[in-house]
């Protein structure tokens, strides 16, 4: 039988051929190196879950380290305002003062809630004409639904009439404030001083104060009072 006859030289056909072959695995060359719109959609997929994932790490990081600064601030506050309330108990003086309308007021004037004393050891950093004794008063208030300890002082411990204090917030949220006072005599707790039939009996041995906070609880404290110091002027 007779054998087609290419109307191409043989060199040319090779050559196509060998073309055809190059852009054949060209193209599976390109397929391969790319990514469908699949595969494009799961990798977006999974570094969304993965920013989301770190987004809310990091959030509830910045959340727990917010609230440890505010534990630790109130933490803070609370301290100081017991020690404040410890100092001025533990540097109370036997000196009795006159009040507002000449009548004349014992150096410790306690309630079951309240008290009134004066101190010694008032510093004076600015060198002002005054003494360094100074009359304080703590007590609880109330303001806008908020209950807290107030520390109220004076300027001058024989006041004219109409004195103002100066009023301190020391501690906030406080329900309850208790006061108890040792009597040396009788070595006995009374809940009011001076007692009712000791009117000159000076400074109490010791003050128990206790503090009832919904969100600390009770706190207590014992002061110790020094006895032997002498009235001043």
């Amino acid at each position: 039988m007779n054998q087609p006859v290419s109307h191409y030289p043989q060199p040319v056909m090779a050559r196509k051929a060998r073309q055809s072959m190059a852009s054949t695995d060209a193209y599976n060359n390109v397929r391969q190196r790319g990514f469908t719109l699949l595969e494009v959609l799961i990798a977006l997929s999974i570094f969304a879950i993965m920013g989301l994932a770190s987004y809310h790490l990091l959030s509830g990081e910045a959340r727990t380290q917010q609230a440890l600064d505010k534990q630790s601030h109130e933490h803070n506050y609370w301290q100081r305002g017991i020690m404040r309330l410890t100092q001025d108990l533990q540097q109370a003086v036997n000196r009795s003062i006159r009040e507002d309308y000449g009548n004349r007021e014992p150096a410790l004037v306690g309630d079951a809630d309240s008290i009134t004393f004066t101190r010694g050891g008032w510093s004076n950093p600015l060198h002002r004409v005054r003494s360094d004794l100074q009359r304080v008063d703590y007590r609880l208030q109330t303001h806008d639904e908020d209950t807290y300890l107030q520390r109220s002082f004076w300027f001058t411990l024989d006041r004219a009439p109409a004195s103002e204090p100066v009023q301190q917030k020391v501690l906030p949220d406080i329900h309850d404030l208790q006061f108890r006072y040792f009597e040396p005599d009788n070595q006995s707790w009374v809940n009011q001083w001076p007692p009712i039939d000791q009117p000159d009996a000076g400074l109490p041995q010791a003050i128990e104060v206790t503090l009832t906070s919904p969100s600390r609880g009770q706190i207590q404290r014992l002061v110790t009072l020094t006895l032997d110091r002498k009235p001043q002027p």
